[in-house]
């Protein structure tokens, strides 16, 4: 016997992650900065007077462009676990979000989202309101960082005793092949980590290239 029951299937919506703050340019400016794949915007407000203004302003912006919002009330937005565990909740139930807000907020309860965001590989979205630009981070690149470090550390260490490479140069003080250490400097390029700074690649120029400012940041040494 055959059974056409239908069965009722939870289609997950894309949506992203704010806290109604304050200031709602701050929760608005990032819906315009891109992110087409939006299709709910979820909201973690407070029952302060000005958390439910930005509410009300975000909500009416939200319908003008198609996006649907839902609301989540928060006792405490300073209390870093409760927001943590509201949002864990939240992705338990509707599964992984698209992005989340770290602009809108208190410090504590941004440190929360970011920790989710490096834990579930969640982008993070950020208006600059001097710059009038969107940022995203990718925190899924943190682990990446980590993985280079600790795999290519001798010759990151290496890259410190002078400003200027080349692969002949490399590869002679690390007692490697050249066709070696171009492969890990290829890695460490793709991972913005070594840089050219001059040179055409051609037989008669050789690239040269150096540590970028996000290398010495991820070794913890101060840039010359």
């Amino acid at each position: 016997m055959v059974d056409n029951t239908t069965e009722k299937i939870n289609i997950q919506i894309p949506y992203a992650v704010a806290i109604a703050g304050f200031n709602p340019e701050l929760v608005i400016r990032p819906l315009y900065g891109g992110f087409q794949g939006t299709k709910k915007l979820v909201l973690l407000r407070t029952v302060h007077e000005k958390s439910l203004e930005t509410v009300f302003a975000v909500n009416r912006t939200c319908e003008a462009i198609g996006i649907k919002t839902q609301e989540i009330i928060i006792n405490d937005v300073f209390d870093f676990f409760e927001i943590y565990a509201t949002i864990e909740k939240l992705i338990s139930e509707n599964g992984i979000p698209i992005w989340l807000n770290v602009t809108s907020g208190p410090g504590i309860a941004i440190a929360a989202m970011a920790l989710i965001s490096v834990e579930k590989s969640i982008p993070l979205v950020a208006y600059d309101k001097e710059l009038d630009r969107i940022v995203t981070i990718k925190t899924e690149e943190l682990a990446q960082y980590y993985h280079i470090k600790k795999r290519y550390e001798k010759t990151l260490t290496k890259l410190l005793d002078k400003e200027e490479w080349t692969l002949e140069e490399l590869a002679d003080a690390l007692n490697k092949s050249v066709s070696s250490i171009s492969r890990q400097v290829t890695q460490l390029k793709n991972a913005k980590l070594i840089k050219n700074v001059k040179g055409s690649g051609g037989p008669n120029s050789p690239y040269n290239f150096t540590l970028t400012s996000r290398a010495y940041g991820l070794l913890g040494v101060t840039q010359k």
